[in-house]
């Protein structure tokens, strides 16, 4: 489809959406090999830009490059008011990478809780679904 398109907006359009047919499909590495075409791409604009980045981020997981996916959804959790950096930061806390404040609040929660004779470790997962 992309090779056959000879207007520069109809590539664009075919990079979209073999991307996202690629990540809906499950077919991460293809997915990925998308996302690289989706930036190489002059005529991509913004919004299409940060969903390839979440598509990334999402595929570079479900393939256990969790080092690489990290960071990637740390890019996006730069604007946790949007839709994809506010998943972005869920996804982060649910995988245990907290931001310090939290994590500092988290731990003070959590000292107040032991010292007030309440035990268990399942409190800080309480309290981390609590803060969200």
């Amino acid at each position: 489809m992309f090779e056959s398109a000879l207007i520069p907006q109809n590539k664009s359009t075919a990079v979209a959406g073999m991307m996202r047919t690629a990540f809906r499909d499950r077919k991460y590495s293809e997915a990925l090999r998308s996302v690289e075409l989706v930036r190489g791409d002059s005529g991509t604009d913004g919004a299409l830009r940060t969903e390839a980045a979440y598509i990334e981020a999402k595929s570079l997981l479900a393939l256990s490059r969790r080092d690489e996916a990290m960071q990637a959804f740390k890019a996006l959790a730069a604007f946790p008011k949007t839709e994809y950096g506010a998943e972005a930061s869920y996804i982060l806390i649910r995988l245990g990478i907290h931001d310090k404040s939290l994590q500092t609040q988290l731990d003070l929660v959590q000292k107040r809780i032991n010292l007030s004779g309440i035990i268990g470790k399942s409190v800080h997962y309480i309290l981390e679904v609590i803060l969200e």
